[in-house]
């Protein structure tokens, strides 16, 4: 990594998200008149182009700091920023107004889980506040003890609340991607069937049967390690 990697990564981006959600959070008409879309396929285009606008800001400042000249171009749906024409780095876009704060999350296969992630806390009554929170995307990862799997890769929810507010202003460290989601996936399919999940799944039902199977023929498990 050179210099200008690290300055970017270490420096650039933390400032531009923190930033980025400060000034979205100061511009309570600018999301109030976002015309929102929940459907995957029809994204946010307000929010991204609003977005977009207090980002450029925030590259501004910080780049008024600097004694480097950098080239910088920001694309949208998410903010997909491009420095000198050659490193690019992702600012991941969200928004949810479950009362919970979650939403379904991306595939966790090939996701940076290091990648930052501005997430927007909306209404449909105008008169609420319309919360701004940032971080990285794996501090957004916290599973209950009742996930559901999923029929691809596992998708884990999003949580806005494990999100931090624009004030917040400790380091941010990146982490190791866990690998072992399987092995919470099947711990929480048995809590599921233990337990008193807060939803019906036919997941349910399933892990039951499986169960009942390994415990009527526990020889032919024996090889699963």
């Amino acid at each position: 990594m050179d210099n200008i990697e690290q300055l970017i990564d270490q420096h650039i981006l933390p400032f531009i998200a923190k930033r980025t959600a400060d000034l979205l959070c100061n511009d309570q008409a600018g999301l109030k008149n976002c015309k929102w879309q929940d459907n995957e396929s029809n994204p946010d285009t307000d929010f991204s182009n609003l977005s977009r606008d207090k980002c450029t800001k925030a590259l501004q400042e910080i780049m008024s700091t600097l004694k480097k000249e950098i080239k910088i171009q920001i694309e949208t749906p998410d903010l997909l920023i491009t420095f000198n024409d050659v490193y690019e780095r992702r600012i991941e876009l969200k928004s949810t107004k479950s009362s919970n704060g979650k939403m379904p999350g991306s595939t966790i296969g090939k996701k940076d889980w290091n990648e930052w992630v501005i997430f927007c806390h909306r209404s449909d009554n105008l008169n609420d506040f319309f919360e701004v929170r940032y971080g990285r995307y794996y501090e957004g990862l916290k599973p209950s003890n009742y996930e559901l799997f999923q029929d691809r890769t596992p998708r884990p929810s999003l949580n806005f609340n494990q999100f931090h507010k624009p004030e917040y202003s400790e380091l941010i460290p990146k982490i190791e991607k866990q690998e072992d989601f399987y092995k919470n996936y099947a711990t929480c399919a048995i809590n599921r069937v233990l337990g008193t999940p807060p939803n019906k799944s036919w997941q349910d039902d399933l892990v039951k049967e499986i169960i009942k199977i390994v415990k009527n023929n526990p020889e032919d498990f024996n090889q699963i390690e």
